[in-house]
């Protein structure tokens, strides 16, 4: 039989673990922005949410109706969005055009940051949607050799590739998009913006054809 010293060693290390792993449950998904004292806040979203250099966008530039998305490739429920707006534009070709805006929440198992680095350089070279079918398909394990993985596959040129990581504008755009996202009071990914303002985010693609008025 076990005596009363044997079963704290084996349940302590286990009661440790379990409680490190929700911490870093609690730190990775707490609100993106501390909240403003009341008297800073505002209710309103600013005119015009700007399109930054080195944003992509996705669908017909042209369209009457505009999307503005604020993703984590790490975050499940960016990844679902992405299905529903990816699935709106195979339908109804021409009709919307999704203005992308990466902003890294992860830190474990990866930290995300990369990732948006990647699809910044990667976008400069024509290839951001094929980069981000791929992120997302292998959003659990966005690891440095998963992404290089990925750049080689979708065909980078790897020389562009490294002087892109390397160059101060790929972190200036994460930073200036992290300065909107605050400056909008976005507190958690996905968030999503029509017209403007910040919607709830429909959890079906018939949810999405409603809002959309299609």
């Amino acid at each position: 039989m076990l005596n009363t010293k044997h079963i704290l060693t084996i349940f302590i290390p286990a009661i440790l673990i379990a409680g490190l792993a929700l911490f870093i449950e609690v730190v990775q998904y707490r609100p993106l922005f501390p909240k403003l004292p009341e008297e800073e806040q505002t209710s309103e979203t600013p005119t015009l949410l700007p399109i930054l250099p080195g944003d992509p966008i996705i669908g017909n530039k042209a369209a009457a109706k505009t999307i503005v998305v604020f993703e984590d490739f790490s975050c499940e429920g960016c990844k679902q969005q992405d299905y529903f707006l990816s699935e709106i534009e195979r339908e109804y070709p021409g009709k919307i055009k999704v203005i992308w805006k990466g902003l890294p929440v992860a830190r474990f198992p990866h930290n995300a940051r990369l990732a948006h680095q990647y699809a910044y350089c990667a976008n400069l070279q024509g290839k951001f949607v094929t980069f981000k079918d791929f992120a997302y398909a292998n959003n659990e394990s966005l690891s440095d050799t998963m992404l290089q993985e990925i750049a080689t596959q979708i065909e980078l040129d790897q020389e562009l590739l490294t002087t892109c990581l390397n160059n101060v504008a790929t972190e200036t755009h994460i930073v200036n998009t992290e300065a909107l996202a605050m400056s909008v009071n976005v507190q958690a990914v996905p968030a999503i913006f029509i017209d403007n303002k910040q919607i709830t985010p429909p959890q079906s693609l018939a949810g999405w054809k409603t809002v959309l008025g299609l």
